[in-house]
């Protein structure tokens, strides 16, 4: 079960953000559900710690600047669309709800 929610901002200028980052973000094994809504930009839920996420990172991206950041759905807001932004706060707020 997700119980970790994390945004991971890449670097543009050290990390090419292609379909081959999109991929390996969307098929690793630490990442139960993700959003990308911002170029570079991935919102994830997953059940590991921020340590294994950083570690995987930094194995595909070799020397490129990323930041990966634990967050809280209720302490985040932004512009984004409306379906968007609806998707996101449904699945992240979820788990949320469900921590004792």
């Amino acid at each position: 079960m997700s119980n970790n929610a994390f945004l991971i901002v890449f670097d543009t200028k050290t990390v090419e953000i292609d379909q081959k980052l999109h991929q390996f973000i969307i098929q690793n094994r630490l990442v139960d559900k993700w959003w990308t809504f911002i170029s570079g930009t991935y919102a994830i839920l997953s059940s590991h710690d921020i340590m294994d996420l950083d570690k995987s990172l930094r194995e595909y991206v070799q020397k490129g600047r990323f930041i990966i950041a634990p967050f809280d759905p209720e302490k985040t807001n932004g512009w984004l669309p409306k379906t968007a932004w609806a998707a996101f706060q449904q699945d992240i707020e979820s788990v949320y709800k469900k921590r004792p």
